[in-house]
């Protein structure tokens, strides 16, 4: 077995002025190449636990341990090289009003790689890369952010964090916004990235279906604690009813 990539250990987190923990003693372990479902319904921690897994916020105890090391103790510009966040908001990664180009020229600018463009023209290195993710994308180089799709711009913000692939990828519950067949499309494609690029991934989802069909774990979190782990083996083997259980009384089922 290898080592962990993410250990998350005896994590909990509370604000001022609310009497219940939003996260209590977690305890888990993610590998390499591990793509784990986080799943709860609103309110049940997910995005808490994310947000101290990438430094929104800080855990009021425990500890949080990337490749065997605390995540305090990265720097800025190194910690950001190796987790990358996304979220339904594309704002948070993208300037709606800029150009695709000019975002993408940005993003560059932001890893400081100028090797990325060494011998092409940005232009056409662009046009090539974010084909990748989207052809509408390669051909709307000139065209404001705004005026995209919800999905294009969810594969914009992709294709822009796979510049420099990150060792840890969070999904927070990202394609939430889009229409339903946008975003299983979205989904889809995901994953096809994440086993292409050999990426560790960690996606919140309340979505059943979704849980179901991707993913190698499942972890189910509520009331900011962990009720149940599902390894591998076990999570081929769930079904919708399954789930529901972890929702809802077992008189209701």
């Amino acid at each position: 077995m290898h080592h962990p990539l993410l250990e998350i250990k005896n994590v909990s987190y509370s604000v001022p002025g609310i009497s219940r923990q939003i996260l209590s003693q977690i305890n888990y372990k993610i590998y390499p190449e591990d793509f784990v479902i986080l799943l709860g319904s609103n309110g049940s921690g997910k995005s808490s636990l994310l947000k101290t897994l990438d430094r929104r916020t800080e855990a009021t105890s425990g500890d949080i341990l990337l490749n065997n090391k605390k995540i305090a103790h990265y720097s800025q510009k190194e910690f950001a090289s190796l987790v990358i966040t996304l979220t339904q908001n594309t704002t948070e990664s993208l300037f709606p009003s800029l150009t695709v180009l000019e975002n993408c020229l940005l993003a560059l600018e932001r890893l400081k790689d100028k090797t990325l463009l060494k011998q092409q023209n940005p232009k056409q290195f662009f046009s090539t890369h974010l084909k990748q993710f989207n052809t509408n994308l390669a051909h709307h180089l000139s065209t404001p952010v705004s005026v995209l799709s919800g999905g294009e711009q969810q594969a914009l913000v992709l294709a822009l964090s796979m510049l420099h692939p990150p060792k840890l990828l969070l999904l927070d519950e990202h394609v939430s916004a889009l229409d339903p067949s946008a975003a299983e499309y979205l989904l889809t494609f995901t994953a096809k990235i994440i086993a292409a690029y050999k990426i560790t991934c960690l996606l919140t989802t309340h979505n059943l279906n979704t849980a179901l069909r991707f993913g190698n774990r499942l972890l189910a979190l509520n009331n900011g604690n962990i009720s149940r782990e599902f390894n591998e083996k076990e999570k081929k083997t769930l079904t919708q009813e399954d789930l529901l259980k972890l929702y809802l009384p077992s008189h209701i089922i």
